[in-house]
Order: structure tokens, then sequence, then C-alpha cells
């Protein structure tokens, strides 16, 4: 199957690409409103819901633009690089979470246990990223009012590349 071939078919069976599907397939969370799609030995997340899917889509789309400053981004480009996205992915999840459950939104050391992204979906960092999406969207009315310094604070504090100790510490 060539490329084209590929992109053709995910387009048919995915209507609702998940927004957040970097961190699901890391397994940095679980989502009660998607599905894993394996097609062509790759694997994608599908949003069951176009409501939520755009709900998501809406909040990322904001904190992305706020956190532009906190990434070292000066140009709004349409796609940021990979590493930073996964960073603005994980640190809006966790942040939202840790907001909405009165936790410090700065302290990203759940977020960055590896041992914790592949356990069972309730005990992952991010338990369910449409619940918190929804209760956020719920609780500030609109997207606008969502406090965006205390998610930024989880943004810039995520790093999803763990440091290797250099051969001198070792």
């Amino acid at each position: 199957m060539n490329e084209d071939e590929y992109r053709s078919i995910y387009r048919d069976i995915n209507k609702y690409p998940c927004v957040f599907e970097k961190i699901m397939l890391l397994g940095y969370s679980n989502c009660s409103s998607s599905k894993k799609i394996l097609l062509a030995e790759r694997e994608a997340m599908a949003c069951l819901n176009k409501d939520d899917m755009e709900d998501c889509q809406v909040t990322l789309n904001s904190i992305r633009r706020n956190a532009r400053f906190a990434l070292n981004i000066t140009q709004a480009k349409e796609a940021l690089p990979h590493s930073k996205e996964l960073r603005v992915q994980a640190g809006a999840a966790f942040g939202l979470q840790q907001y909405l459950k009165g936790e410090n939104t700065a302290d990203v050391q759940t977020l960055m246990n590896n041992k914790l992204r592949y356990e069972e979906d309730d005990t992952r960092p991010i338990v369910n990223i449409k619940e918190t999406i929804s209760e956020a969207l719920k609780r500030f009315g609109d997207v606008k009012n969502i406090p965006f310094v205390e998610i930024v604070k989880t943004i810039k504090g995520f790093n999803h590349l763990s440091r290797r100790k250099s051969r001198k510490e070792s």
C-alpha cells in the first residue's frame, strides 16, 4: 500500500481523528470517547463522537495559542513540531485535570512517571480526556475562561524525553 492509498483509506475509516492522539498512543491518557484503529501496521485514534472531538479541538487550539510563548515560539505556524505538540497535548490535559481537582498544576512528576503510562486506564496520569474537557467547559462556561496561566505551567514543566545519565555519572 502506498502512502496515498493509506491516507485515502485512513480518511474513510477515521471520520473523527482524536486531537489528543499523540498522548493516547504513548500511554499518557485514556478517553471514554475514543477507540484505537490499526491500519497497515500503524496505530491511530478515532473519536467516537463528533461533538466531543470538536470540544477537544477548540480547547486544545486555545491552549496551544496561549502556550506559544512558553514553548519559545514566536511565529503562529499551523503545526507545531512533534515534541512541542506532545508537550501541549499532555500539558493541556494533565494541567486541566490537576486544576479541576484543586492540585498543583506545576507538579508534573505524576505525568512524567513512565511506570504509570502503561498501567490500567484509571491509573494513567491523565484518567479520561473527554471527562476532563467536558468538566472544564462546564465549570468555566467557555474556553476563553480557562485559567491558561495555570495550564501553561504544566506545559512548561513537562518534558517527555527522559534525560539519560552521562557516561561520567554512571
